[in-house]
């Protein structure tokens, strides 16, 4: 009989992961302004983050990746990744980018699963407003070649003046996993994020029309989004900005890794309830120190990987 082996894969928008004492520096009024921002706070939300990741990891298994977004730099991570609850389990890739916010993304693997074979970024136009760079990392999974992007799109806020911008990052994006294909033949790919975009948008419909050598590229979160199921929420609305993106050999069933499942983890643990119901149990409501988890909640897919050994 074959082994098999489930692995997990999450994304988690971690809202303003920041170290205490660079808020100072940053070019964001609003983020230097908001109180309630010392080492008490700080290791309060790092204790939030990892307690909602062990919360996850309970029930379903430690995810084998996990896609970050809105973290400030490598020192946050190297204390996220020392937090009782991860036991040393994982490492972590990260890259400076441009944005004025210094909000990156990152990626956190378990480097006993985890093989990291090359990493790299996507810059936005060079003649553009500086913006968040999308994560690249080429890796080995139970032997099997995975390229994973990580990415975190430029907001819808002041009218959504920045949606040329996500247009041009996804562009790239499209480039990138062409070269990745055209190197790796049988090769999977998974792009993780905050789109900035619900799935049924239509940029998203646009970055979903890609093929390349008879591979395209599929989202579980739009069956999700349709049964609306939500990562965040904006005033009343719902959205699923948040989304685990495959390419469609994981979906074959003869393949030698199968997608299984996905699903927003919108467990109370991570929520309160208002007037409107159960939102995201955020840190910050403006300036207002909330002490909560993430003003999103985590996404997750779950991939079985046949003949694992």
């Amino acid at each position: 009989m074959e082994n098999a082996a489930n692995e997990l894969v999450m994304f988690y928008n971690v809202e303003n992961l920041y170290e205490p004492w660079a808020v100072s520096r940053l070019r964001d009024s609003a983020l230097r302004n908001r109180k309630n921002r010392g080492y008490f706070q700080y290791r309060h939300k790092l204790s939030r983050l990892s307690s909602a990741i062990k919360l996850f990891g309970d029930q379903y298994g430690a995810p084998a990746l996990i896609g970050l977004a809105e973290v400030s730099g490598s020192r946050v991570l190297q204390d996220l990744t020392e937090m009782p609850a991860f036991a040393g389990r994982y490492s972590f890739i990260h890259f400076p980018s441009a944005d004025t916010r210094r909000m990156d993304t990152a990626l956190l693997y378990d480097h006993d699963k985890v093989d990291i074979i090359s990493t790299d970024l996507i810059s936005g136009d060079p003649g553009a407003e500086p913006t968040r760079d999308i994560l690249c990392a080429e890796l080995l999974l139970h032997g099997i070649s995975v390229l994973v992007a990580v990415l975190h799109l430029p907001s819808q806020r002041d009218r959504n003046k920045k949606a040329s911008l996500r247009r041009v990052l996804l562009q790239s994006l499209k480039e990138r996993i062409r070269q990745y294909i055209d190197g790796n033949p049988g090769g999977k790919i998974i792009v993780m994020g905050d789109f900035n975009e619900n799935p049924d948008s239509a940029l998203m419909e646009d970055f979903l029309s890609f093929s390349h050598n008879e591979i395209k590229i599929i989202n579980p979160f739009t069956a999700l989004y349709n049964k609306k199921k939500y990562s965040a929420f904006y005033r009343r609305e719902g959205l699923l900005f948040d989304q685990i993106i495959l390419s469609d050999n994981f979906f074959s069933s003869s393949g030698d890794a199968i997608f299984t499942e996905a699903d927003v983890f919108a467990s109370p643990r991570l929520a309160e309830r208002g007037k409107k119901g159960y939102r995201p149990f955020r840190t910050f409501a403006g300036s207002r120190y909330l002490g909560g988890y993430s003003d999103h909640f985590p996404v997750w897919a779950s991939l079985r990987f046949i003949g694992s050994h």
